[in-house]
């Protein structure tokens, strides 16, 4: 058997948290493989589709972790051939005009499947060491798993795969059914026939479905989305109205009756430089990790959500651009003595529809108040839609098309190539953890939290944006794994919020927040009596949105927005007695290159540091500083320098400093 991550994904670590323990994962798995049948489930009319086409993206490194290979094809496309960290296995195959899948329909809302299938004329042979998945013939069918849950199973019947985090909607004047940004997973047939039973789940990349729309059946008055509270649908943009509308998307945790599975986080690859797959003993190897990820408009205003280069012509309400949230995510480690590292950190995710779960509103290119929507952990991996934070103006959430990855040329269309413009390989743009930030010694006594943030135009409480998990990492073999911590809550708020309360700190700290016209950051201090009149101060800076950006001139405005930087801060300063005794002076950012690193200054009342120009403290990005002082904390400031030009040039914040006088608040000269 050729799997080399057994121990590390053993509970289904890797991305399918089912919240069971291996005992009742039985259940579970036998739940998944059920026999499909018709759901009762509200609408006002039965459509049916077939044909179509059906294509499944493979995770490369997946397979190899798994020791499975595509065999052969049967009246079935290979778009893309497959390789470890540089680009996915893409296989196309073709839909039959027999069958049906049969789903519920309000309106122009998707209620949910309500059973059949989708037959498929051609379809491919997964090997693996002592057998094979023979899917020629395949069938996509409705799964008793939730109401968007799908399976595929072979022309005897069997599962081979579960898939969810759906994304779905009517297409080309309703005349095409697409289920499609969907998690695929082992089975628990697929699992047992590959000798590991608790690898059930594991994800294995994504699939799209387009089928043709074929037969509606009105059916006797059911009652429009009698589930959920009705919802106005109407385009209640934010600023409009008295009072005001007012948006506010919040990051929650998946509904299983929609998505099949809860939201779960997935370690997806691990390469050295992308030139090869890392070792047994290899310690510099880059770890992907990504996450699902949900959210609900909990506000009274509707939120765009327009795929970008989807308006060539007149750009649409409000903002007169393709606007639309955009994704990042962090990996932080609470070391064994208490201190906080960021040691992993995101390009953006740019989000593309919204499936408006749990609300009356059809999907589409806007978010109503109420409605939840979603993004998989196979999506947020796929390099079309991934691209770096420098082109993004977080306070306001403005993307700089012109000039971007995704438009080099700002001629407002779409660069060319397999990616459309953005990633060029299977790491680039994506959470890269180093292992040996994972492995002991530092991960001994240590805890690890993945972090994830929505950037929403015109949003109110940047805060509920964001959430938090504790994640286990773990390596077995040459390959990685994740799984959630028996205490992994899901938490709204940023991580820094957990490691110092701003609301009821303990004795010897403090969070304050930065709130700022050009944006939000907080620092949280920690303070430790070292014994001997001494004390430790460990501060975390997190930056959240804040950056003062710099605009071409030539470009100012959107749709043709140019952002050409938009960075954050460049130096850090406590206020401190002139005759204390400062030692031990230590900086951590997210990386671990130390020529890097920001110089500490110890003069004049002042402990300092100062960045190097690259290497700033840039949104959604926490960098920490401290020192020992033989001075016990009271009340002081402490500095943030701006990096870019203007005024004011610094910002100050309240914390806990070595001041031998509480009275002097501000030891800094004037900006």
């Amino acid at each position: 058997m050729q799997i080399r991550t057994i121990a590390a994904i053993i509970s289904v670590l890797a991305s399918v948290p089912l919240g069971v323990s291996a005992t009742s994962q039985t259940s579970v798995s036998e739940a998944l493989e059920a026999a499909t049948h018709p759901l009762a489930i509200p609408g006002d009319s039965t459509w049916s589709s077939w044909g179509g086409t059906a294509e499944f993206s493979f995770n490369p490194d997946r397979l190899v972790q798994l020791g499975i290979r595509v065999e052969s094809l049967r009246n079935a496309t290979q778009v893309q051939k497959g390789a470890p960290g540089l680009r996915e296995e893409i296989i196309r195959v073709e839909g039959m005009n027999s069958g049906s899948l049969d789903f519920a329909v309000t309106g122009k809302k998707l209620e949910g499947l309500r059973g059949g299938s989708l037959q498929y004329g051609g379809g491919f042979v997964l090997a693996f060491d002592g057998g094979k998945a023979d899917l020629r013939g395949l069938r996509i069918r409705a799964s008793a798993n939730g109401l968007f849950g799908l399976e595929v199973v072979d022309s005897g019947g069997t599962v081979w795969m579960t898939m969810d985090h759906a994304h779905f909607n009517l297409g080309e004047n309703e005349t095409v059914f697409n289920i499609v940004n969907m998690n695929s997973r082992l089975s628990a047939h697929f699992a047992a026939a590959l000798g590991h039973s608790e690898l059930t789940g594991l994800d294995l990349g994504v699939v799209d479905t387009h089928s043709n729309i074929f037969q509606r059946q009105t059916e006797t008055a059911s009652g429009p989305s009698a589930q959920v509270p009705q919802t106005d649908c109407t385009n209640n943009w934010p600023g409009v109205g008295s009072p005001p509308y007012t948006a506010d998307i919040t990051m929650i945790y998946g509904n299983p009756n929609y998505l099949s599975q809860i939201d779960g986080i997935s370690a997806k690859r691990c390469n050295i430089s992308t030139t090869g797959n890392c070792t047994t003993t290899s310690t510099t190897g880059e770890v992907v990790i990504d996450q699902d990820s949900s959210l609900r408009n909990t506000g009274t205003a509707a939120v765009t959500w327009y795929t970008m280069f989807a308006h060539s012509g007149t750009q649409p309400a409000p903002y007169g651009t393709d606007q639309h949230p955009m994704l990042v995510w962090n990996l932080y480690r609470q070391n064994a003595d208490g201190t906080i590292k960021q040691i992993g950190v995101s390009g953006v995710k740019h989000a593309f529809t919204t499936v408006n779960f749990n609300c009356t509103c059809a999907g589409g290119s806007v978010i109503y108040p109420t409605c939840e929507d979603t993004y998989s952990t196979g999506n947020n991996d796929t390099s079309r839609y991934l691209a770096p934070r420098k082109e993004v103006i977080a306070r306001t959430a403005q993307w700089g098309r012109c000039g971007s990855v995704f438009d080099a040329n700002c001629d407002g269309a779409r660069d060319g190539g397999s990616s459309g413009g953005g990633a060029t390989n299977l790491h680039e743009f994506r959470l890269n953890a180093i292992e040996s930030d994972l492995l002991p010694p530092l991960s001994t006594g240590a805890h690890y939290y993945l972090e994830y943030f929505y950037v929403v135009r015109d949003d109110i409480n940047i805060y509920n944006t964001m959430a938090f998990r504790e994640i286990l990492p773990t390596k077995s073999g040459s390959s990685w794994a994740v799984s959630l911590s028996p205490t992994a809550n899901f938490t709204q708020g940023p991580i820094i919020n957990q490691w110092v309360s701003p609301t009821s700190p303990p004795v010897g700290a403090t969070n304050q927040e930065l709130n700022s016209p050009e944006g939000h950051a907080r620092v949280a201090v920690k303070t430790t009596d070292i014994g001997g009149g001494s004390f430790h101060y460990q501060y975390s800076v997190m930056n959240f949105d804040f950056a003062r950006a710099v605009i071409d001139p030539a470009h100012p405005t959107e749709p043709n927005l140019k952002v050409l930087s938009n960075t954050g801060f460049n130096s850090f300063a406590v206020a401190v007695p002139a005759t204390a005794t400062i030692t031990n002076l230590q900086f951590n950012d997210a990386d671990l290159n130390a020529g890097n690193d920001w110089t500490a200054t110890n003069a004049d009342g002042v402990v300092s540091w100062q960045g190097p120009a690259g290497n700033e403290l840039n949104w959604e990005t926490m960098y920490t500083f401290s020192f020992d002082a033989d001075s016990a904390p009271v009340t002081g400031d402490a500095a943030l320098g701006v990096a870019e030009a203007g005024a004011p040039s610094r910002y100050t914040v309240t914390t806990l400093a070595p001041l031998a006088d509480p009275v002097m608040v501000d030891g800094f000269d004037s900006p």
